[in-house]
């Protein structure tokens, strides 16, 4: 994954993302997951670059200075599997692997937050409460700490104050964009 993260903005400088040859190299390239056209090939630069949301936390790094950072200590006497599908380890946990749509709101960080408390919280459960965790809970409920400009939902965010709000207050289950599903 490190690997696809570091190359990812020299992609973009490099080909069009929303081209069928770069979507086509991408699942030449791994047999992991299916890369497909999510976008219009029309779509604008400007409207891909607000798609991306999370909040740089290199500038909220003082708020955490006081903490106290404990290295985490590794057991280097076993042995680490080749590979590891959270599907399979977890099949009652529906929500593992699946992609949530954020439709056009700069909303990744609330969906990265819900998504990944929605799998913690079925692991933690064995499956027993499988249900989503809404975005758009966090997104209009977390207040201007978890907004990039304190105003605009659409406009940013921080993963660290999301994930703070669920721990702190609990959110409501909803799934994708627009689906009108709760439990």
């Amino acid at each position: 994954m490190l690997f696809l993260v570091t190359l990812f903005p020299f992609c973009i400088a490099q080909s069009d993302v929303l081209s069928d040859e770069f979507i086509n190299s991408i699942n030449e390239a791994q047999s992991a997951w299916r890369a497909g056209r999510v976008w219009p090939k029309n779509m604008t630069d400007e409207l891909l670059k607000r798609l991306s949301g999370s909040v740089d936390p290199n500038l909220y790094k003082h708020e955490y200075e006081d903490y106290v950072y404990q290295h985490p200590q590794f057991r280097l006497d076993i042995d680490l599997p080749n590979s590891f599908d959270a599907r399979k380890k977890w099949p009652q946990c529906k929500a593992i692997g699946k992609a949530r749509h954020q439709g056009l709101c700069d909303s990744c960080w609330a969906y990265a937050v819900a998504s990944a408390f929605t799998d913690r919280f079925c692991i933690a459960t064995n499956g027993t409460s499988d249900f989503e965790f809404s975005a758009e809970d966090i997104l209009t409920c977390c207040g201007p700490q978890c907004l990039r400009d304190k105003k605009e939902m659409c406009g940013g965010g921080r993963v660290d104050k999301a994930w703070d709000f669920l721990v702190q207050r609990g959110g409501v289950s909803g799934g994708d964009y627009k689906s009108e599903e709760v439990k």
